[in-house]
């Protein structure tokens, strides 16, 4: 195994034991202390400031599109999507039943999708700010959920995000 295998491997084994940590503090069972809650912002921010400095932005960013796909598979999104195979306008007016028809919507073949917060549950309980390479794993995320409903694959786009300092995460996936 050479160094950059091992180092990607342990960044994944790190971003494992940050996601187990972060959830099972985060329940209802055990809340953090502001201490840990500090010492899981900090120790997140200086995990993807060194996976940028260790790989590049190019391999970081592939890094947390793959993370991205995989979380979708987990969460039950490609489930759904599924459901929605061929039918991407409808999977598109579920979505706008919970997120409101002007956060949610399709017009020539272009998705817009607005959402107020971050929907990853490690993101929203970390830091105010992350290291933009985190949206990555949301962009993917979103993107292979609907390549699912399409049936092909697709291409989206960030256009802003609340963890970059916007006040929503908006997404324009070209179907």
């Amino acid at each position: 195994m050479d160094r950059k295998e091992f180092l990607q491997k342990m960044c994944f084994a790190s971003g494992c034991l940050l996601f187990f940590r972060g959830t099972t503090l985060g329940s209802a069972k055990q809340q953090r202390t502001d201490a840990e809650q500090k010492f899981f912002e900090d120790w997140i921010s200086s995990w993807l400031k060194n996976l940028v400095d260790q790989f590049g932005e190019e391999e970081s960013i592939k890094f947390m599109e793959a993370c991205g796909r995989d979380c979708a598979d987990r969460n039950g999104g490609v489930a759904t999507a599924e459901k929605y195979k061929g039918n991407v306008g409808g999977l598109v007016e579920k979505l706008a039943e919970f997120l409101g028809k002007e956060n949610c919507y399709l017009k020539d073949n272009v998705v817009r999708m607005k959402l107020t917060s971050c929907s990853c549950p490690i993101v929203s309980k970390g830091p105010e700010r992350l290291h933009g390479i985190f949206c990555h794993c949301s962009l993917a995320n979103v993107e292979k959920f609907f390549s699912v409903a399409a049936g092909k694959p697709v291409k989206a786009e960030l256009l802003q995000s609340v963890k970059r300092g916007n006040l929503c995460c908006e997404y324009q996936v070209r179907v």
